[in-house]
C-alpha cells in the first residue's frame, strides 16, 4: 500500500444542488437552476487537502454504478489515492438533495452506499485501517461506530475528528468515545454548542478532558477560532465575490487546514488559509465544483479582513 501523509474517512456523495426562490410555503416549487456535483464530507476534505501538495488517500464507501466510477476517476485525476475504498455492488452511491432559498436550505441525504452491507463495510474499515500508512487521520463519517472504528485503530500520530451536523445524534457515551482517541476536533459554532450541552462542560474543559491538542472551530463568515486549553486564536474571515452555496466549506476548511499544518505546524498560517479556501468555495454550487488555485488563495490571503 502507498504511504500516505493524510487519509480521509468520510462519505463520497453525489450531491443535487438547486437554487429557488422559496423552499417554504404550499404546492410546486419552481428552481431556477440545478445541478449535479462531486460532494461528501470526506471527498471534499481529501481533494482540499491534496490540493496543497501531500499525498492523501481516501477511505469510504461508494456505489459501482455510472456516478460512482465518475467519481473514483474524479478523485484519481486530484491526485487522491483510492485503493481503500469500498465497493459496494448492491446500492448506488450516497445522495445528497440540497434546496437553496431565501429562507435557507433544505438538505436530504440518502446514504444509499452506507445503507446496505454495513456489516461488510465496518470490517473492511476495521481489517484495513491499521495496515495503512498514514501520518494524520482524518475521521469525518456520518456514522460514530464508523468513527470509532477507525480513531481507536489508527497508527497516525495525529488523528482529526470531524463529526460534522450528525453530532446532533451522537450520544453522550458515543461522543465520549471517539474524542477519547483524537487529537484534534474540528466543528463549527452551532455543533460546538450541542456538544458542549451534551457533554456539560465547555471546550477548553472538553480540551483537557479527553487531552486534545486543540479544537478548529469555523465560525461561518466571521471566521473562525482555534481554541486550547488556555488560548483561543482568531482566524480572520475572507470576503468572497458572493454568496451561492455554502454547503461543502467547512470540508474544504479542514482539508486545507490538515494539509498545511501537517506541512508547517504554523497554527496562525493553517487557519488563514484554510479560511481563505473556503471563501471560494461558497462563491458556486458545489464544493468540487471550480477549485481555486493555490496562487488564487495567497492572493486573496493579502486582502484579508480584520
Amino acid at each position: 500500500m502507498v504511504q500516505l501523509e493524510i487519509l480521509c474517512c468520510g462519505e463520497l456523495t453525489i450531491d443535487e444542488i438547486s437554487e429557488a426562490g422559496s423552499i417554504s410555503g404550499e404546492g410546486s416549487l419552481k428552481l431556477s437552476s440545478t445541478g449535479r456535483f462531486f460532494g461528501g464530507r470526506g471527498g471534499n476534505a481529501s481533494v482540499y487537502a491534496s490540493m496543497f501538495g501531500v499525498s492523501v488517500g481516501i477511505m469510504g464507501a461508494v456505489g459501482e454504478e455510472i456516478g460512482g466510477q465518475e467519481y473514483v476517476k474524479h478523485l484519481i485525476s486530484e491526485m487522491v489515492d483510492v485503493e481503500n475504498l469500498y465497493y459496494n455492488k448492491k446500492a448506488h452511491t450516497n445522495k445528497c438533495f440540497i434546496f437553496n432559498g431565501q429562507e435557507g436550505s433544505k438538505i436530504f441525504f440518502y446514504g444509499g452506499a452506507l445503507l446496505e452491507e454495513r456489516e461488510p463495510y465496518l470490517e473492511h474499515l476495521s481489517s484495513r485501517i491499521a495496515k495503512i500508512e498514514h501520518r494524520m487521520l482524518y475521521s469525518t463519517s456520518p456514522d460514530p461506530e464508523v468513527n470509532y472504528i477507525l480513531l481507536k485503530n489508527s497508527e497516525a500520530g495525529i488523528k482529526c475528528f470531524g463529526p460534522s451536523s450528525n453530532i446532533y445524534s451522537y450520544l453522550k457515551k458515543e461522543a465520549e468515545a471517539c474524542l477519547g482517541n483524537s487529537d484534534i476536533l474540528f466543528l463549527n459554532e452551532d455543533e460546538g454548542e450541542f456538544l458542549e450541552r451534551l457533554l456539560q462542560k465547555k471546550m477548553q474543559e472538553i480540551i483537557k478532558e479527553f487531552n486534545l491538542k486543540f479544537i478548529v472551530k469555523t465560525l461561518g463568515n466571521r471566521g473562525g477560532e482555534i481554541i486550547a486549553e488556555d488560548s483561543v486564536l482568531k482566524i480572520p474571515p475572507y470576503e468572497a465575490s458572493g454568496v451561492i452555496d455554502t454547503s461543502g466549506a467547512g470540508d474544504a476548511f479542514a482539508g486545507a487546514f490538515m494539509a498545511n499544518y501537517y506541512k508547517t505546524e504554523d497554527l496562525p498560517y493553517s487557519g488563514n488559509i484554510a479560511s481563505a479556501t473556503a471563501s471560494f468555495v461558497v462563491e458556486q454550487a458545489g464544493c468540487q465544483s471550480r477549485m481555486p488555485t493555490r496562487e488564487e488563495i495567497f492572493e486573496r490571503m493579502k486582502k484579508r479582513i480584520i
